[in-house]
């Protein structure tokens, strides 16, 4: 049986400014792709505990929660959800993330997928899910974590820095406010109950959907033009 060959990180060759190009880093899940429903649906039916991650003060740590914790094995379960595939297979594009990525890389803006996924077990499936999506030309710009265990933040903070990105786009507020690059230019968080009351620190600007994150790019990339232009 021949041997799969797995798309290849493309990296840029030079870190140079081009006016108005702007390097672009996005996190999948939350952002990207919505798998809150599979993991909602899998807590009520394997803990009987109801869990609405739009409502009401969430952790973003679901292990965490009071009414889990205090369920016998109830943290190891919710750990394990994560671990399966299929919540990554099925997932379905958060409104307008798609066509406003398309549209980016359509202006020749610099786009990579910063994952907490683990390579070992999703990078396949991960693959997949863009090429069905509409995302086939991303499919050589995502960057996994080797193995589940590996400090997500640390690692996306690792890649920021790496690419000198000048935008940052992430739903965990520890990792907003740990990633940093000599270049950026703004981070987007987009609104979930586990991030309103958290301290997102400076360059930071909450956002309810994809359309107010192309607008801010749109004048983001203006303002990259008149700083770099001759």
């Amino acid at each position: 049986m021949s041997e799969v060959l797995k798309p290849e990180i493309v990296f840029p060759k030079e870190i140079k400014e081009t006016p108005g190009i702007l390097r672009i880093g996005v996190d999948l899940d939350g952002n990207v792709d919505e798998i809150d429903t599979w993991t909602c649906r899998l807590i009520k039916r394997g803990l009987g505990v109801k869990v609405d991650l739009r409502k009401g003060v969430i952790n973003f740590w679901l292990d965490k929660l009071p009414e889990i914790q205090q369920i016998p094995g109830g943290p190891a379960f919710v750990n394990q959800i994560f671990e399966k595939s299929f919540i990554y297979e099925t997932a379905k594009p958060i409104p307008g993330a798609v066509e406003t990525l398309n549209k980016w890389k359509d202006q020749n803006h610099q786009i990579w997928f910063i994952t907490a996924r683990p390579k070992e077990s999703l990078d396949q499936i991960t693959f997949d899910w863009l090429d069905r999506s509409g995302l086939k030309w991303a499919k050589d710009k995502v960057f996994f974590r080797e193995f589940w265990g590996e400090d997500r933040t640390q690692f996306k903070a690792d890649k920021t820095t790496m690419l000198n990105l000048h935008v940052l786009i992430e739903d965990y507020a520890d990792t907003v406010r740990m990633c940093h690059s000599p270049l950026m230019m703004v981070k987007l968080v987009l609104k979930y109950p586990w991030n309103v009351t958290e301290v997102i620190g400076p360059q930071a600007v909450r956002v309810n959907n994809w359309q107010e994150m192309d607008k801010i790019i749109q004048d983001t990339s203006r303002w990259h033009y008149f700083l770099h232009s001759k």
